[in-house]
This record gives C-alpha cells, structure tokens and sequence, in this order.
C-alpha cells in the first residue's frame, strides 16, 4: 500500500496551539537530515501557519492549505500520505486519529489525552512525549526508513478501524456499558 510519495507527513484538522504544530515544524529540519525526501502536508482552518514561516517556507517541503477540507478531498489528501502526525499538547480525543486509521495510515503522536487511548504504541502508530522535538523526529525517522514497520502499522491501523473504531462496535460497547449499570443499579435496589 504504497503512496504517491514514500516520505510524506500529514498535519490535518484545525490549526490551534495546542495541536503542537510548531513542535512539528521544529522537528522537521532534524527528520530532513535523515530523510532529505520528506514532505508535510498542513491542511486545516484555524489558525494562520505562516505565522511559523516568518522567512516564508520551502514549497517542495511544505504544502499549506489553510482552509476547510471537503470531505470530498480528504481521502486524496490521506491516500498521499506516510505518517499522520498529531504532535499535541494535550488533547481528550482526536476524531483525525480514527480517520486517519479509517484511510490506513499509521500515526505519530503525542502521548496525551484520548490519544494515549486511541494509539496503541508499536502496533499502529508510535507516542512520544509531548512537546518532545527530538522524539518526535526519531520516531517519524523510524517509521519513514522502514518499509515493513509502516506496512505492519498501515495493516493495523485498518484493523484497529474496522474492530474498535467503528460505529457498531461503539454501539455494541455503550449498550454493554448501560447493562452493566443497570444491574449494579437493580442488585443495589434489592438489598433495600
């Protein structure tokens, strides 16, 4: 499951502080040593990425679209893609790691909130620390110089998405939760 470019890295969502962009653009010149082919993807509203390319910015290592993604556009946008990466801060869910998982595409990112939950470490994506510039480079530098691990990780991302991820499994799983509660609930009203 090759992509259009074996090096390339993806940015996607709103574009806010706490997503850790600027962690992400810091690690780049560091991944670029390594792998001099490396390109990013930043797509998203939000906002302004320039204000990170006070220079202006390399447009062969750069592509900015700084807007809302039709959802007709975003399986083009995943299908050139290596490495979802979501360098966050913090963060209690992230609706573009299970996308993400949805199109195949294994995941970098911090281990934060939700995130820690959704991304199981070495199986389909990697987690480093938070705010962490060199971790986030080597991880991304271990997963693009290694075909077979992105391979195994775009195949378990697919997994991940089709067994724990989609809707019915969520509903199967809620209406456990609730039957679960509910005879706790009953068995405590019976000892009244």
């Amino acid at each position: 499951m090759y992509r259009y470019s074996p090096y390339t890295l993806l940015f996607f969502g709103r574009i806010w502080p706490y997503k850790g962009l600027k962690y992400l653009l810091e690690a780049m010149p560091l991944i670029a040593e390594h792998i001099p082919d490396v390109k990013l993807i930043i797509a998203g509203r939000g906002e302004n990425p320039m204000q990170y390319f006070p220079n202006g910015y390399d447009n062969k290592r750069y592509e900015i679209l700084n807007d809302f993604i039709p959802p007709e556009d975003v399986v083009g946008l995943f299908q050139r893609t290596t490495i979802t990466v979501l360098p966050y801060i913090e963060a209690s869910q992230s609706g573009v790691a299970a996308l993400s998982y949805g199109m195949g595409t294994p995941i970098v990112a911090s281990n934060v909130g939700g995130l820690k939950e959704i991304v199981r470490h070495q199986k389909d994506g990697l987690l480093v620390p938070p705010g962490d510039v060199r971790s986030l480079a080597d991880a991304i530098i271990c997963l693009l110089s290694d075909r077979d691990l992105q391979h195994q990780m775009q195949t378990a991302s697919l997994a991940r998405c089709q067994q724990d991820l989609n809707w019915s499994n969520i509903a199967a799983e809620t209406v456990e939760v609730y039957r679960e509660a509910l005879e706790v609930t009953n068995k405590s009203l019976l000892k009244l």
